[in-house]
C-alpha cells in the first residue's frame, strides 16, 4: 500500500507512515527503503533529502545480493533523490544504470518522466 500511495502526491505523508511501519517490521526490506527515499525526496527539504540519501545507501547495501529488478529499483530511487537534490547529471547517470539493469523498472520509468525522457 505504501508503494501505491507514494505515487499520489497528496498522500505522501500516509505513504511515509506505512513505509516506516514496514521497515520497523523488516529493517532490510529493500523495496521499502527505496520507496521511502523517494517519498522523502518529494518533500525536498534538506533533512528529508539527507535521510533519503542514507536510505538509498542502506538499500544499495541490502540489494547487493538481490535480483536485478531490486537493484534496478534501488538505483533508480537513488536517481530520483539525486534529481531532487539538484544533481541532474548524477541523476541521469543512475537512470541509465537502472535501465541497463532492468528495462521494465517502474521506478526507472518514473525517473525518466521526471527527466523528460520517454
Amino acid at each position: 500500500l505504501g508503494y501505491f500511495l507514494s505515487k499520489d502526491s497528496e498522500r505522501l505523508a500516509e505513504a511515509e507512515e506505512l513505509l516506516r511501519r514496514a521497515l520497523m517490521i523488516e529493517p532490510g526490506l529493500t523495496w521499502a527503503l527505496g520507496y521511502l527515499a523517494v517519498v522523502l525526496a518529494a518533500r525536498g527539504d534538506a533533512g528529508a533529502l539527507e535521510e533519503a540519501m542514507q536510505l538509498c545507501e542502506r538499500a544499495r547495501t541490502a540489494a547487493a545480493g538481490e535480483d536485478v529488478d531490486i537493484r534496478a529499483h534501488v538505483t533508480a530511487a537513488l536517481g530520483i533523490v539525486l534529481l531532487r537534490s539538484g544533481d541532474e547529471a548524477a541523476a541521469r547517470e543512475k537512470l541509465d544504470e537502472a535501465r541497463e539493469l532492468d528495462t521494465h523498472s517502474l521506478v526507472a520509468a518514473d525517473l525518466g518522466l521526471l527527466l523528460g525522457r520517454q
